[in-house]
């Protein structure tokens, strides 16, 4: 994708979305990139999401924002590693930022990584206590199949 001309390749292009990909070239400010990468995403423009994400990223590499953004956009088109890629990347540069262990949790889960889902949602909770409500619910999921998951080896060891 040309980054002059944002827009996915095929849709219409208006002089509105002309003008509004002139003026997303110019920008240089990352945390303006990722405001207006996260505006793509809301928008269910995934392709135009991750070229403004890969655009930060390029002005400012290991930006958390847009490393998280970059990866919401690869989960929302099921590409589970490419958005592990990203979490991993985001949780090196920032080890304290806890959306990106709670979004990594969420793949990790989707993925049947069932513990590494539950240590990513746990440190979550770590670095923000006030999410207990909000991340209660996946952590309960979570270990409801992660339980059943240990207890269906534990009674094929003891069939041995």
């Amino acid at each position: 994708m040309n980054e002059s001309t944002l827009h996915t390749p095929g849709d219409s292009a208006t002089p509105t979305d002309d003008s509004i990909n002139a003026l997303l070239a110019q920008l240089t400010d990352p945390t303006a990139l990722v405001a207006c990468a996260r505006a793509r995403g809301a928008a269910g423009d995934a392709a135009g999401t991750v070229a403004l994400c890969r655009k930060a990223l390029t002005l400012s590499p290991g930006n958390a924002g847009a490393l998280v953004t970059l990866g919401e956009a690869c989960e929302a088109g099921h590409r589970w590693a490419e958005a592990l890629a990203a979490y991993d990347e985001a949780i090196a540069a920032h080890p304290d930022c806890a959306e990106a262990y709670k979004r990594r949790g969420g793949v990790k889960f989707r993925l049947n990584d069932r513990l590494g889902a539950f240590d990513d949602l746990k440190h979550a909770l770590t670095l923000r206590p006030d999410w207990a409500d909000a991340l209660s619910g996946e952590l309960s999921l979570v270990l409801l199949k992660y339980s059943r998951t240990f207890a269906a080896c534990n009674d094929k060891e003891i069939e041995k």
